[in-house]
């Protein structure tokens, strides 16, 4: 065991929950190709691992990627 210290401050717990900034296409778009690709820009960096992806109908194949700074899945 090493010395008996309080572990360090890691600041104030993030509470902010995360919100969808951006869609595209937008909601409710109507003429869109199914070939489109589908882009949402959330309010701050996300835990990818922790994003369950969902398609209607659900024989949709896709494959999702984020951006460098995990704001951004397309």
């Amino acid at each position: 065991a090493t010395g008996g210290g309080a572990a360090p401050d890691a600041g104030p717990a993030d509470t902010t929950v995360p919100e969808i900034q951006r869609t595209t296409p937008l909601a409710d778009s109507t003429g869109v190709s199914p070939m489109t690709s589908v882009e949402i820009v959330f309010s701050e960096p996300m835990d990818p691992g922790s994003v369950i992806y969902l398609a209607n109908p659900s024989t949709i194949a896709f494959a999702a990627s984020w951006s460098a700074n995990d704001t951004t899945l397309t």
